[in-house]
């Protein structure tokens, strides 16, 4: 039983990778970097504990 639920969860896991790769789109190399420069910046204030609301607005 448990080696079927594990399967389960394995075929699971790979449908939602196979829809995340199905749903991705090509982006400007300048927007990827602002992005992960976004992701980063809001990371870094969640982890030290200054983050406020008006770090998600766009600079």
């Amino acid at each position: 039983m448990r080696l079927h639920t594990r399967q389960q969860r394995l075929t699971a896991s790979q449908e939602h990778v196979q829809a995340d790769m199905d749903a991705a789109v090509t982006i400007s190399t300048e927007l990827a970097s602002a992005a992960r420069l976004n992701a980063e910046h809001l990371a870094r204030s969640l982890r030290d504990g200054s983050y406020t609301p008006e770090v998600l607005r766009p600079r």
